[in-house]
């Protein structure tokens, strides 16, 4: 989000949040929201978003105003109804899933990266284990004790132990995760040249220049983080799945072509 719209925020939550705001107001004496005051609250503030829009702000759809108001109450499980400060924390809360959540800049960026190691996966034999244990993990949450073993290699090749991998350190870990594959797997993998690995490489060490790390963004280049590599693994994992479901689509839109071509020749004398 740009400084602007960060700014713009900040001073209607300050409205909404000071004293005398829209939260005292519609929370009343006892100064806890209950659901009714939230709904009367949020019906005020979509008839002044849409006087300031020029536009009908749409309706939640039916059943999500609850889950949000049930969420906020959560946040104080000894109260009944949402405090300000829970309003506060809330923000906060929803301010770090807007700054971390995978965007679709990351998606393209790293696309021609997780295509490629998707195709070469997929071009090994159907019988192959590397290939159906990768497949198989698109289809479910990620293994906690997976990430827990990577983790674990992550630290064992971090020989200066100052939390991140140089080209070289990440080089023998990426070999060494290779060799471990095979070794728990029982087949080999797809055989990237040292080209490839390069490039995966200098696409690891820029996923730190993202957004969500702006924070962290002075440890420069050259470096490439445990924050980093988990960051990375979430981003692949919904290029390959965008690939898979283009990959489908093509196929369908190929299948879709020879039929017409199979009619058409039928016609051909």
């Amino acid at each position: 989000m740009h400084g602007k719209a960060r700014k713009e925020i900040h001073e209607m939550n300050k409205a909404m949040l000071g004293k005398g705001g829209a939260f005292d107001k519609f929370a009343g004496e006892d100064g806890v929201m209950n659901i009714e005051e939230a709904r009367i609250m949020n019906e005020a503030m979509k008839k002044g978003f849409a006087a300031k829009l020029g536009e009908k702000v749409p309706d939640y759809p039916k059943g999500h105003f609850k889950k949000i108001f049930d969420a906020y109450d959560h946040l104080s499980p000894k109260v009944e109804g949402f405090t300000k400060r829970d309003s506060r924390v809330g923000q906060k809360i929803m301010e770090w899933i807007r700054d971390h959540r995978i965007t679709e800049e990351e998606i393209d960026t790293y696309y021609p990266m997780g295509e490629m190691i998707y195709d070469e996966i997929d071009d090994l034999d159907d019988g192959n284990t590397q290939k159906k244990f990768f497949m198989d993990s698109l289809k479910k949450p990620d293994d906690k004790k997976m990430i827990e073993q990577f983790h674990k290699m992550f630290d064992s090749f971090d020989k200066d132990h100052n939390g991140s991998l140089n080209h070289r350190e990440w080089k023998k870990m990426y070999n060494a995760g290779e060799k471990m594959g095979e070794k728990m797997l029982g087949s080999k993998g797809p055989d990237f040249s040292e080209g490839d690995k390069r490039f995966f490489w200098i696409m690891s060490d820029a996923i730190s220049d993202g957004k969500w790390n702006a924070k962290h963004r002075k440890n420069g280049h050259g470096n490439v983080t445990w924050r980093d590599e988990k960051r990375l693994g979430k981003i692949l994992k919904k290029v390959y799945l965008e690939v898979q479901e283009d990959e489908a689509e093509d196929e369908a839109e190929e299948a879709k072509d020879a039929k017409k071509e199979e009619f058409e020749d039928l016609f051909l004398f």
